[in-house]
């Protein structure tokens, strides 16, 4: 018995998009260690880290300007928004090498940078993910290169909202 060519080419076109995989939403991560785009430069090149975005977040004013969190007057911290594939790199393993991106043992402060913006901040989206960066702080601090001191870190479960305020063109490889 001889098929018609336009029935197997109905066959065949369907049968390819029954197989077509369905592309899965990125997870995302928000991370502040000081000066977002020393935060930013770590994460860009890992597997698995689709974008990074610079900006604010963690605090109460909606759309801050860059002047009003540099004067701390935002309550926000400079933040980096990491959309990543879990399927590449786990959100664990995101937390893991932020002790390594950053020294989370000093308060409001990373080098010669100061104010609260500065701050080390971990926001989570839910309570799954807070139980995993509590978790790698405990490794983090047990097996950080401050043994003496103590991390000093702020989580919060929340939605976050980033802002990037009036952020100029500039990053860490410019």
């Amino acid at each position: 018995m001889k098929v018609p060519s336009s029935l197997l080419l109905i066959l065949f076109a369907t049968a390819a998009l029954a197989e077509k995989p369905t592309m899965k939403i990125p997870s995302k991560a928000t991370l502040g260690g000081g000066c977002f785009w020393c935060v930013e430069a770590v994460y860009e090149e890992q597997p698995g880290i689709l974008s990074v975005v610079s900006g604010y977040a963690g605090g109460p004013k909606p759309n801050p300007t860059y002047e009003e969190v540099c004067r701390g007057q935002s309550g926000h911290a400079e933040v980096v928004q990491i959309e990543y594939d879990p399927e590449i790199i786990s959100y664990e393993k995101i937390i893991d090498l932020f002790w390594s991106a950053h020294d989370p043992t000093t308060l409001n402060r990373q080098g010669n940078d100061v104010g609260t913006q500065y701050r080390s901040i971990i926001l989570t989206e839910n309570e799954e993910e807070n139980g995993i960066a509590r978790a790698s702080m405990g490794r983090g601090q047990k097996n950080s290169t401050w043994p003496r001191r103590n991390i000093r870190i702020f989580t919060a479960t929340t939605r976050c909202t980033l802002t990037t305020g009036q952020l100029s063109a500039r990053s860490w490889k410019s």
